[in-house]
């Protein structure tokens, strides 16, 4: 029978600070407590990040990284903007539902950054935005949304998507499913657009009236 191969030791430690993070901050949080948690001893740790800030560092850039490859995923799925967009939006979504503990800790600790990290973030972020407010333009010109300020559009669509860090536990009481399309919906309307008569593909029963007819 052949040995699993040791999971990697950077991902370990990643994992492990997000775990920490989550539940201490990053001011609460000690090198030791994170090396620990990867199974790994302080100066083992070391050898793969020079500090906790580093850490931190990683696991916030990884994020944005991720969420913008998911932004232009869905622009790139569809040729109109607000197939697009929705693509866009419930890829931006999946993603803080899958990894709601390390956007917790992006949402949360981003302030613990140094100056020149956070200055970093920040250029993510925007490029981030901008993949949106640009299928919001889109929309706009092609007459599928309906907003004077795209701008403002796009910045209330990410704050709404970011905030699901906030508040969001698996087992609680929307599923996976309800809450991905509730967020789809109140995303087209904050840029003015129709939401679809069923967000979730459900097909309506007949009514009995129409039923009886047949």
């Amino acid at each position: 029978m052949k040995s699993q191969p040791p999971v990697d030791a950077r991902a370990r430690l990643l994992d492990a600070a997000v775990e920490a993070f989550s539940k201490h901050g990053f001011h609460g949080t000690t090198t030791r407590a994170i090396s620990t948690g990867a199974g790994m001893s302080p100066a083992a740790m070391y050898v793969h990040y020079a500090s906790k800030q580093q850490l931190l560092f990683d696991i916030v850039k990884e994020g944005h990284e991720a969420v913008i490859e998911r932004l232009l995923e869905g622009a790139r799925s569809a040729e109109h903007p607000r197939e697009q967009f929705v693509a866009a939006v419930r890829g931006f979504v999946k993603w803080q539902l899958d990894s709601h503990t390390r956007a917790r800790v992006i949402t949360y600790e981003l302030e613990a950054l140094e100056p020149e990290h956070l200055r970093r973030i920040v250029r993510l972020r925007r490029r981030g935005e901008l993949v949106v407010r640009q299928l919001v333009v889109a929309g706009v010109k092609a007459r599928s949304f309906d907003t004077e300020s795209p701008h403002l559009a796009t910045l209330a669509v990410m704050s709404l998507v970011i905030d699901l860090a906030r508040w969001y536990r698996e087992g609680k009481s929307w599923t996976r499913d309800e809450v991905l399309d509730h967020y789809t919906t109140c995303a087209l309307r904050l840029v003015g657009a129709k939401p679809p008569a069923s967000s979730t593909g459900k097909t309506k029963r007949p009514s009995t009236a129409a039923t009886s007819s047949r």
